[in-house]
């Protein structure tokens, strides 16, 4: 197994239950994630799913779930309403439930009060609802298994958008869950890239590449749950430009095929990872520890995010006088809505900032959940992908897997070489968020602070043995 690397993880104590709902919302829905995409869903591809883990610790009360949704995003209310009905049918603590979502631009819009396409408050409702549901099933039904973790390699399918060749995270890693008979009882990955092979002339849901990886899973592990979660990954895609959805460029590459491919491809990476963490004989040794409360652990932590300077109401005025004019010679010229989107969604951004409707604050919240020595690190929002390697860089030699879009979304979290170049990320993105600016570097600077501190006090146990290679 070409660079895997492998060790075998809580091997006693731990229960686990799965649980999955579908969650594809009804065609006339408009989807989100495209401002060049003007029409509304006409039909379906694959359908869309809830996917829950609970981990339960035997001879102890320690519990956690994790909840991925393919859905662009969520906001914090929305979270709070999952996991309050979560906790309401299982019992499991809400904040000891993490939510994410793997951002498929494939899916219905479910940000409320954002630019980010209409969100229908019925399908919001329903969603929740459905959403806790798969909770409830995971929860309904645990059973002991063996847990190993392994990490696969890819490097051709993620691609740095704002710099050619520029930094990626290629891990892809496994948590693979088996029964003590030896057949799977579920698989957990995770990569770094954003789900946007098909584009904006896309008109039918679908869960992107990340449905094509757990449906291969599934399919190799007959019976099992594949839970696909996706990683830092603010700035990486699969290989086009910010204006290439605009301009509504790619239709030839932006494919179903190439969706599938792509999936494929890093299921293959999880597959090899997986199968190698079967090997015993490739597993490092690894001491077995008492069971206690450490070995299963959640913890949380809130953290402000601060902005760049806020435009005064004069400012924001002038801004939206060239975005009108900007937008009204487009239309003389008969552009398409993806040319006039954005100078739409300033004018409207720029009307609710001078109105004062627009947060002045944000928060953000930071999740750990730790499964013995392996931590699942959540982070809120569009994360560079710097920040995910230096969580991972800070725990090393430990696994982590950091996982993105979580426990609420407040937009583009830029790493701090970003801000002289500029671009999408940095200069517009946080319009279609609904905040007055983008934010600070210090701000995704906090998220890793935070995140560093949980895994220092959480993961207590101590440091593995170094990482070995098999070939």
């Amino acid at each position: 197994m070409n660079g895997a690397r492998v060790a075998e993880r809580v091997s006693v104590g731990l229960r686990l239950g799965t649980g999955k709902t579908v969650i594809t919302p009804p065609v006339g829905s408009n989807l989100s994630g495209f401002i060049a995409r003007v029409a509304p869903m006409i039909g379906i591809h694959d359908d869309l799913y809830a996917r829950a883990m609970v981990w339960a610790e035997e001879g102890s009360s320690a519990i956690a779930a994790l909840l991925t949704l393919d859905l662009i995003d969520l906001d914090a209310a929305s979270v709070t309403a999952i996991r309050d009905r979560a906790a309401a049918l299982t019992g499991i603590p809400a904040a000891q439930i993490g939510v994410t979502c793997t951002h498929t631009h494939g899916g219905p819009a479910t940000p409320a009060g954002r630019w980010l396409g209409r969100c229908s408050p019925e399908y919001l409702a329903t969603l929740c609802a459905t959403a806790a549901g798969a909770v409830a099933i995971a929860a309904s039904h645990t059973e002991s298994v063996v847990m190993r973790w392994a990490c696969g390699t890819e490097q051709t399918v993620g691609k740095n958008r704002r710099i050619a060749g520029g930094a990626i995270d290629p891990d892809v890693p496994v948590l693979r869950f088996a029964r003590h008979d030896g057949t799977v009882a579920a698989v957990l990955t995770s990569y770094a890239c954003h789900p946007v092979t098909l584009g904006p002339d896309n008109l039918l849901a679908t869960a992107d590449y990340p449905g094509y990886i757990v449906r291969t899973l599934e399919a190799t592990y007959p019976g099992a749950l594949a839970l696909f979660a996706t990683g830092a990954c603010g700035q990486i895609n699969t290989g086009h430009t910010a204006r290439d959805g605009v301009q509504g460029r790619g239709s030839d590459w932006r494919t179903y095929a190439e969706a599938e491919r792509l999936g494929r491809t890093v299921a293959g990476a999880a597959m090899q990872a997986a199968e190698a963490a079967a090997r015993d004989d490739a597993a490092l040794p690894v001491s077995v520890h008492p069971i206690r409360h450490a070995h299963l652990r959640t913890a949380r932590r809130t953290v402000p995010m601060p902005m760049l300077p806020i435009a005064t109401p004069s400012e924001a005025r002038a801004l939206a006088d060239g975005w009108r004019a900007e937008r009204e010679q487009l239309e003389h010229v008969g552009a398409n809505g993806g040319e006039t989107g954005p100078y739409r969604v300033g004018e409207e951004w720029a009307a609710a900032l001078v109105a004062g409707t627009l947060p002045p604050t944000t928060t953000a919240e930071i999740m750990v959940i730790a499964l013995g020595d392996v931590a699942l690190v959540l982070l809120p929002g569009e994360v560079f992908v710097e920040y995910g390697l230096a969580i991972k860089a800070h725990a090393a030699p430990r696994p982590v897997i950091t996982l993105a879009y979580a426990n609420g979304t407040p937009g583009y979290i830029p790493h701090r070489s970003a801000y002289a170049e500029g671009g999408y990320e940095v200069t517009d993105a946080y319009r279609y968020y609904g905040t007055p600016a983008c934010f600070a570097p210090e701000a995704g600077e906090a998220v890793v602070a935070a995140a560093c501190a949980l895994l220092d006090a959480l993961v207590d146990v101590p440091a593995m043995q170094p990482i070995s290679n098999t070939r």
